[in-house]
Parts: C-alpha cells; sequence; structure tokens
C-alpha cells in the first residue's frame, strides 16, 4: 500500500510541474475551475431559495 501512495504522490507532483511550464494555460484552467465552483453554489443558492421545501 506504501508503495501505491508514493507512486500517487509522484504522479501527482509530475501533473502539478507540467501545469505549472505553461502558465497561462495553469492560470486559464485554475480561472475556469473557480468560475464553474462560483455558478455551482450560486445555483444552488436560487435552488434553496426558490423551493420552500428542500431548506
Amino acid at each position: 500500500m506504501k508503495k501505491h501512495i508514493q507512486l500517487l504522490a509522484a504522479y501527482a507532483l509530475q501533473f502539478i510541474k507540467v501545469r505549472f511550464a505553461y502558465r497561462a494555460d495553469f492560470l486559464i484552467s485554475t480561472g475556469a475551475s473557480m468560475l464553474a465552483t462560483v455558478f455551482a453554489f450560486g445555483f444552488l443558492l436560487v435552488l434553496f431559495q426558490k423551493v420552500p421545501r428542500l431548506a
């Protein structure tokens, strides 16, 4: 199990290195992810305000 965790950590480290290598891609991806999260929370906020039984 320890070897699997080390392999996963090595993969994650390489993934992060690749993302940082292309700075514009990293910034666009991060911004898009944040925007999607904001829209998801906004949708839930509107949903819970408009449907009283859910709240």
